[in-house]
């Protein structure tokens, strides 16, 4: 039919401490929708990607994928996010308003930094109006992450760094592009993720203890960071996503002009079965944000968003 487009589907798959988590997207008619949202709890938290080259512990993980497929999750590439052992984020100096040229610089620092051992990364680059980044990942984890899936009966994935899918979580709830900064603070597991964005553009991140150890806790630490990248700037926001994302709220008010839970669905229309998915998880919607940025990362590799 003349105006017809086939409705896409665009999920992310985030393994937590306590769940793995699934959003998914989708576009109809010009219109986004939340259209899947559940989550399969964990036994135990899993040793990540160390589990990956383990059998039985894999088996664990690829059964809450199974149990997700049983929930419905969508079929069609899902993203996973990328962190921790056997990858690289490093921030860069660029030559300003020259992204070509900052390109080129970025391959040559990546030649330094992964040196003789360069081939066997997969190496990606960021360039942002203040910043360069150089992001890899090694390819083994990416050939494990794919047997995971394999094993599990889902689509080959894709990836993106978890930090740039709370980036894309942020963004993809607004209605319009925000200026200033903002800060987010993923609380997960004992552990803090804070990832500092400026107009929208992912800039640094932090990761801590949540616990207070070391005597600041996480109030201090997150000051701490703030000073070294904002100076005497406040944010103009600070949002906490993850699931003990609430129990940070109190703790961390007044570090910001706005101290708010994260919510990456706000922005979205929600069909019922994806309502029925997140009240049956019983965990908040800041719980699934780094599932549901790395959703919003899909739309924008279809050139959706």
């Amino acid at each position: 039919m003349p105006g017809w487009r086939a409705t896409t589907h665009h999920t992310g798959i985030h393994f937590g401490a306590e769940a793995v988590y699934a959003v998914g997207l989708t576009r109809s008619r010009g219109r986004l929708s939340l259209a899947y949202c559940s989550a399969a709890a964990l036994e135990k938290a899993p040793r990540l990607p160390q589990d990956l080259a383990d059998e039985d512990a894999r088996r664990g993980l690829a059964g809450a994928l199974r149990e997700l497929r049983d929930l419905g999750l969508p079929r069609g590439r899902p993203y996973l996010p990328l962190g921790g052992p056997a990858t690289i984020l490093r921030r860069r100096p660029v030559l300003p308003g020259a992204e070509a040229p900052s390109r080129d610089h970025l391959r040559w620092e990546a030649g330094q930094l992964l040196g003789d051992d360069l081939d066997d990364y997969v190496v990606d680059y960021l360039v942002t109006r203040r910043h360069g980044f150089v992001a890899a990942a090694h390819r083994e984890l990416l050939a494990r992450w794919n047997t995971l899936c394999e094993e599990s009966g889902v689509d080959a994935p894709g990836f993106d760094m978890a930090s740039f899918a709370l980036c894309h979580a942020l963004e993809g709830s607004r209605p319009s592009a925000a200026e200033g900064v903002d800060v987010i603070v993923h609380g997960e597991a004992g552990q803090a993720r804070a990832v500092l964005l400026r107009a929208g553009e992912y800039e640094a991140e932090w990761v801590w203890s949540a616990d207070g150890s070391g005597g600041d806790g996480l109030a201090g630490h997150l000051r701490q960071m703030l000073e070294e990248e904002l100076g005497e700037e406040p944010p103009r926001a600070l949002w906490l996503s993850g699931p003990e994302g609430p129990a940070h709220v109190e703790g961390l008010a007044g570090l910001a002009d706005s101290v708010a839970l994260l919510d990456p669905f706000s922005g979205l229309a929600r069909r019922p079965e994806a309502s029925r998915g997140l009240e049956r998880s019983g965990r908040p919607p800041g719980a699934f944000a780094v599932a549901a940025g790395l959703a919003y990362r899909s739309t924008l590799e279809a050139g959706t968003r």
